[in-house]
This record gives C-alpha cells, sequence and structure tokens, in this order.
C-alpha cells in the first residue's frame, strides 16, 4: 500500500490519576520520517503503542490516510513496528520470522515466499533466510525485525529505539541505512528516541516532548538554532543557559549582554511581533552551545582544565559573573590554552538563542 498521512488528533491516555499523554496533536505528511523525542517518561513510547493499538486512548482520534483507526484492533490497522527487543522468535528460521504477518494474513504460500525474499533483499539479507535469529549479529537481528515490518508493505512504520541495543558504531551506520530506506520506499514513519544524535541525523522532522506535551516541533535546523524555551534548548545539545541582559537594536537585531561576554542576535519573534506580554526588559536567558565559546588570548576567564578527546578538545573554564562552563574546540584546534593560565572568551551567534527565564 502506498505511504499514508497521519493525523493525532487531541491524543489522551490516563491511567487513573496520572496522565501519560496529554491532549497531544500532529500532522505527518505521507511519506515523511518524524521523530518523537524526550527524556525517560515523556510519553512518546506510549503514544506509539497508542498508534500500534496496543494501548487504547482515554480520548482523541487517529486517523491513518483519512481512515479513523482509533477503536480498530491491532491487526486491522496497516502499521508496521519494529520494537526495542526487535521481538524476534528465537526457533524460526529469519525467513519465517519476515514470513510471520503474511501467514497471519493468509497470504497465499507462492506470493508469502516472493514478499519475504524481497523485503530481505531490501534489509540486505537475502542469502540468510535459512539461518536462526541466535546465528545473526544484533544489527542483522535489526534489519530481520525491520523486513518483518516493511514484508506487510505498511501505510505506517513505527519504530520504538530501533538502535539503543547496539552498540555506538552500528548505530551509526543502522541509522544511516534506516532513513535511506526510508525515502528509497517513500514511507511515512513514526520514529521514538531519547537519543538526541540520533533524532537529528533521520528525521525530517523532531516532536520534543516533555510529561506527555509537545515543547516544539520543527526541522533538526530549529529544533537546535530557535530552541522555543529553556528546556528544549537544555535537552537539545547540552546547552547552558546564561542569565541575559537584552536592549533593541536597529534592524531587527537586540544587543545580549551576558556578564562580561557581549553579542548582537536576530530579535526574538515576540518581540518583532510586538506581543505585548514580550519585551526588551523581560527575563532573558542566552542559550549558548560548548562550541559558541570561542577561545582566544586574553585574560578574561580562567582555564580549570583541559581535555582532548581526540576529535575535540573539552576547556572548562570560570568565568567573571558567569561562573564555571565547558568550551569545546574541535579538531584542528587553532588555540588551545593550557590549563591554570587564563583566556579570553568570544560568542558565536550561530551557536546562541534567546530564550524566556
Amino acid at each position: 500500500m502506498p505511504a499514508q498521512d497521519l493525523t493525532l488528533d487531541n491524543l489522551t491516555l490516563r491511567f487513573g490519576t496520572f496522565t501519560a499523554v496529554d491532549g497531544f496533536s500532529l500532522q505527518v505528511p505521507a511519506g515523511r520520517m518524524v521523530t518523537l523525542l524526550g527524556p525517560s517518561g515523556c510519553g512518546k513510547t506510549t503514544t506509539l503503542r497508542m498508534l500500534a493499538g496496543l494501548e487504547r486512548p482515554t480520548s482523541g482520534r487517529i486517523v491513518v490516510g483519512g481512515r479513523d483507526i482509533t477503536a480498530a484492533p491491532t491487526h486491522e490497522r496497516d502499521i508496521g513496528m519494529v520494537f526495542q527487543s526487535y521481538a524476534l522468535f528465537p526457533h524460526l528460521s529469519v525467513a519465517d520470522n519476515v514470513a510471520f504477518g503474511l501467514v497471519a494474513e493468509q497470504v497465499p504460500a507462492p506470493e508469502r515466499a516472493s514478499r519475504v525474499q524481497e523485503a530481505l533483499g531490501l534489509v540486505g539479507l537475502g542469502e540468510l533466510g535459512s539461518r536462526r535469529p541466535a546465528e545473526l549479529s544484533g544489527g542483522q537481528q535489526q534489519r530481520v525485525a525491520l523486513a518483518r515490518a516493511l514484508v506487510l508493505k505498511p501505510a505506517l512504520l513505527l519504530l520504538d529505539e530501533p538502535l539503543s541495543n547496539l552498540d555506538a558504531a552500528l548505530r551509526h551506520r543502522m541509522r544511516a541505512e534506516i532513513r535511506a530506506l526510508q525515502q528509497r520506499l517513500g514511507l511515512t514513519a513514526l520514529y521514538v528516541t531519547h537519543d538526541q544524535e540520533e533524532a537529528l541525523a533521520v528525521s525530517d522532522e523532531i516532536v520534543l516532548m516533555r510529561a506527555g506535551r509537545i515543547e516544539q516541533r520543527g526541522s533538526p535546523q530549529q529544533i537546535v538554532r530557535e530552541p522555543a524555551n529553556a528546556f528544549v534548548a537544555g535537552f537539545i545539545g547540552q546547552s547552558m543557559l546564561l542569565p541575559a541582559q537584552v536592549a533593541a537594536l536597529p534592524g531587527g537585531e537586540v544587543a545580549v549582554s551576558c556578564g562580561p561576554l557581549h553579542l548582537a542576535l536576530p530579535a526574538p519573534a515576540a518581540l518583532v511581533s510586538g506581543d505585548a506580554s514580550e519585551s526588551a526588559d523581560a527575563a532573558w536567558q542566552l542559550a549558548v552551545r560548548p562550541w559558541a565559546l570561542r577561545l582566544e588570548l586574553g585574560d578574561l576567564a580562567e582555564v580549570l582544565a583541559v581535555r582532548y578527546l581526540g576529535h575535540q578538545h573539552e576547556v572548562d573554564l570560570r568565568l567573571p559573573d558567569l561562573g564555571d562552563c565547558t568550551a569545546v574546540v574541535p579538531e584542528p584546534a587553532g588555540f588551545v590554552p593550557a590549563a591554570g593560565a587564563r583566556c579570553g572568551v568570544a560568542l558565536h551567534p550561530r551557536g546562541c538563542a534567546l530564550v524566556r527565564a
């Protein structure tokens, strides 16, 4: 079946007095990969389980391709799901694992065999159909779980922390493969992870959640460069939040001062729109990415420690009026001060964003 669009309309799930998902609304156009990102317990996997029919919403609607599936049983939703644990049957061959859903749908044996081989080919396991899961590596098992979902030709693909059981190097490779496959097949996909780097790498759009609600949604670039609030800024990229004073400048910019550090930034949207509740006198914080602290010759900051990590240096600093912070200097490094020395510090605008305190 061709990829379908997805609409979640005011989706809510309560367990007694606890609200796991609270008025969650989202539209995913056909062929897009959207990632639900957030800390543990924020409701992202619960949202996925409601989509799959494993949890029944307290209220709200789930619509796939114009069809309301809120009350539909799992097997009638035309949804493929890749679980965190892969959930492979150890006593079945790879081919039989992939064919499991087709058997349940009573697909004739010749068509079933053809579709299984096609799905295994898509994930690069065409020659391994006779093996058992125990004879495969972690990455190969993950591909089997993906093939089992794809063989059903679902209208919507759900991926729940699919890479969390893999080592770091394999995670990097597999996330690239999943993204390439999703784009090549034009799949509509909802991906759940708590790993922000993974979310940035695979997504057309990221939905950042906290306490069952959406804090911000947007492209990876928007989430990183234009955080909506202090929570988003602190979660994505581990920004430092510095108290800031803001003064309007001509040309749609503001002058920002954080203790001894100064820079000009585009004015926040609320100031540009003239929102009466916002003003340059309001309380603001400057979210600063570690790589936006640019080190130079000078004596502004005390260098507390320096760590070399291969691809970058981490430099712990003590800034007057601001306290301790960490700068990241990527390799090849032009200037890295020694521990115990002093250095100058400047802010790069691209790594800074104003948020309400």
